[in-house]
């Protein structure tokens, strides 16, 4: 009887682990920090953190100027419905609510006083994706 040589086992090769080095994480540059007003230089909040209401009644009348915008995406065939819309222009709609909204933002803003508007435009552009 002929001896037969047993064939080795063979094992799928091992892997190496891949070399994990660790570093320190490089330091992130440091924020400068934001100025922090005092309690004593916030006019609306008290020596207790509270919020409170000022007297403005003394100040002087001056000029100011806001500006707001905003986009409301619509999709391709609402937008060409928005002349067709059987209630009146959904723009002029639009226009109505900016203006009563600065009307009203002493109702819709915390702290703010009411303030005698002289003039209100908005002004309304269709574009491909919506309107701004």
């Amino acid at each position: 009887m002929a001896r037969t040589k047993k064939s080795a086992k063979t094992t799928p090769a091992r892997r190496k682990k891949p070399v994990v080095r660790r570093t320190k994480p490089k330091a992130k540059p440091k924020a400068k920090p934001t100025p922090r007003l005092t309690n004593a230089e916030l006019t609306h909040i008290d020596p207790r953190g509270q919020a409170r209401m000022v007297d403005v009644s003394q100040k002087p009348r001056t000029a100011r100027e806001a500006e707001a915008s905003a986009f409301v995406a619509m999709s391709p065939q609402v937008l060409r419905a928005l002349p067709q819309n059987p209630k009146g222009d959904p723009l002029e709609v639009a226009r109505t609510a900016g203006i009563m909204a600065a009307k009203r933002t002493s109702e819709l803003i915390p702290m703010c006083h009411p303030v005698p508007l002289s003039h209100v435009a908005v002004t309304l552009r269709v574009c491909e994706n919506g309107v701004s």
